[in-house]
């Protein structure tokens, strides 16, 4: 039952950013600029896992100076989901493009 709830929590998330988007107008991809693959642990000594996983893509306004930041964690409790899951990239794009 706690994982149908946090699942259905997480839909709702998703369709009010999916809502204000919308009323918002159309994502400027043009204006942002993506960074992929960063790694954000290095060292000897790291598992593969943590070779594969442990990267950080930046969405990034274009030509923009002090903006907000958004960190955001796709979720997944480390066992599902993925950063370059079709609808995470599209609503990262969005907020940088704005």
């Amino acid at each position: 039952m706690n994982k149908f709830v946090a699942r259905l929590n997480r839909a709702a998330v998703l369709l009010v950013i999916f809502a204000f988007a919308a009323a918002w107008g159309a994502g400027a991809d043009d204006e942002v600029v993506v960074e992929k693959n960063i790694p954000y642990k290095s060292g000897e000594g790291l598992t593969e896992y943590e070779k594969e996983r442990c990267l950080l893509d930046l969405y990034l306004p274009e030509g923009a100076q002090d903006f907000s930041t958004i960190v955001w964690f796709h979720g997944g409790g480390l066992q599902a989901g993925d950063k370059s899951e079709e609808m995470t990239a599209a609503i990262a794009r969005w907020f940088a493009g704005r």
